[in-house]
């Protein structure tokens, strides 16, 4: 299975994001997940991923599943006995915040150094 979800990774990686009210209604995804040209949607590249390691349905579309369908609350049915467990959170400090931090821990420096030199001078 790992095998398999890192061919899947290599083949999508790089692949433009695109969401369209069609792809969510479609039965079957208009071009096969290695064509250069295919684009995803946050939950339709994790459903496309779980259909390529055999653990959704192939014959529905990965455009029809959104983000709440991977929900545990909604107890999605995976083949081969595989289930989802509950949620974890993930504590993310993006770009911004540590861009954030940076400015803050540079001004309290320079707070420092004026400190310093301003006690010297004394």
């Amino acid at each position: 299975m790992a095998e398999k979800l890192n061919e899947f990774v290599r083949v999508v990686v790089g692949q433009k994001y695109r969401w369209t009210p069609g792809k969510s209604l479609r039965q079957q995804s208009k071009r096969p997940f290695d064509d250069p040209k295919r684009t995803f949607f946050c939950s339709e590249l994790v459903a496309e991923a779980y259909k390529h390691i055999d653990l959704l349905r192939p014959n529905l579309s990965a455009g029809c599943y959104v983000p709440g369908s991977f929900s545990s609350r909604n107890q999605l049915l995976l083949m081969g006995g595989a289930s989802l467990s509950e949620e974890i959170l993930i504590d993310y400090e993006g770009p911004a915040e540590r861009l954030r931090a940076q400015k803050q821990q540079r001004a309290e420096r320079l707070n420092n150094n004026n400190n310093n030199n301003n006690n010297n001078n004394n």
